[in-house]
Formats: C-alpha cells, structure tokens, sequence
C-alpha cells in the first residue's frame, strides 16, 4: 500500500522544507534537512531536487513500516499512520497499534505529542490532524464504492503477494470465494484488491 496525496500533503504541511541542515529540538545529536530528512552534519546543504528526491525515498520507509504490521487499513487510516511514523518513527508506531482496535489507536494519537519530556504545540497539533484523517471514512472509488468492500472471484483466482503477475502467488481462491478489498492498487491497466497481505485482480471479481 503507498501513500495517497492527503498523507503526503499532511507529511509536507507539518515537516515544512528546508535546504540548510537544522535541529527542530535542541537535544536531537543529528541534524535535520529537506522535507524532515533526519540524520546528516551540522553544514550540510541540499538543492530543491535532492530534497524531493529524499522525501520519496523516505517515503517507501516508513510505508514499509505500516505495511509490514500486516493489518488491513483504509487508505485515510495508512496515510495517517504514515504521517506519525515520519515523525515519530517505527518504533512508536509499534507501540500504537500494539493490541489496539482502530478506534483505540485513534484515540492514543494523542499521547505522542512530546519531545524531551516537554508537550509541543505544533505536535499536538499534528497528532489531532492524523487522528481526523485516520478516522475520517475513505471516499468512493471510481465504481462509487467505498472502502472497504466485498467482491467475490467469478473464477479461480491466484491471491499474490504484491499487486502484478510477477509476485508469488500465496494461494488459490476458488470461483465464489468471498474478498474484502482494503485498499486497491493499480499496474498498468489492471486493479487489484488488497487484503491484509493478499492481492488479487479486481478483474476477475464483481462486486457483491
């Protein structure tokens, strides 16, 4: 699953960009460059280019992260998760979601809101803003649905570990067998529905 333009949106908002090497917290040891790139020296300088070039690759990092909690999410749920994990990095948001049911990994944005012991406003603020988006319902589709929805396989079909015929396929889905679709993914002309860690293409389904 990949981060949809709202979460990117909300990422750029609160991290701002800036091309000179920075601390946002006094007490962090590296410094901060680009679009909230931590880690590098004290002098360094970025062009535009090498920051944009950066913020994706950080990007597919942290996307990895939620991904690889292995639970089904909304598009507006993983956009803010991602969002905090940018921020606060994998292992808060291990501790988040840690044996929690989405509404009450909502509600525990709101603890991560401190550096150095100390309450930040501008944290606060971006903990409720990922708190609305992570419970704000995801808009239609380009069917007009909503998800997450239910298809059910009109054939046989391989259930692969990643959106495309060159991942491994997992299993087999009997022709009849029930799918919710989390999240959809698109490769070339084809769609496909995302389940967990299941992928399946939508072609081969029909919406119940």
């Amino acid at each position: 699953m990949r981060t949809g333009e709202e979460g990117k949106r909300l990422i750029k908002n609160y991290e701002g960009c800036r091309l000179k090497a920075y601390k946002p917290v006094p007490t962090e040891q590296m410094y901060t460059i680009g679009w909230g790139h931590y880690g590098v020296k004290k002098d360094t300088v970025w062009t535009q280019q090498q920051a944009d070039d950066q913020f994706v690759k950080d990007l597919v990092k942290y996307e990895n992260y939620v991904n690889n909690l292995g639970r089904n999410w909304t598009q507006n749920q993983f956009d803010a998760l991602v969002s905090f994990t940018y921020n606060c990095g994998p292992g808060n948001l291990a501790s988040l979601c840690r044996n929690r049911n989405p509404q009450q990994i909502a509600d525990a944005f709101l603890l991560y809101n401190k550096a150095g012991y100390k309450v930040l406003e501008g944290l606060t603020k971006r903990r409720k803003q990922e708190r609305e988006l992570f419970l704000k319902p995801s808009t239609p589709n380009s069917q007009g649905l909503t998800l997450p929805y239910k298809v059910k396989t009109t054939c046989d079909l391989n259930i692969r570990e990643g959106a495309g015929t060159k991942y491994n396929k997992i299993r087999m889905a009997k022709k009849g067998e029930i799918l919710t679709v989390w999240a959809i993914e698109t490769n070339g002309d084809t769609k496909w529905g995302k389940n967990g860690r299941e992928f399946f293409a939508l072609n081969y389904c029909e919406v119940i």
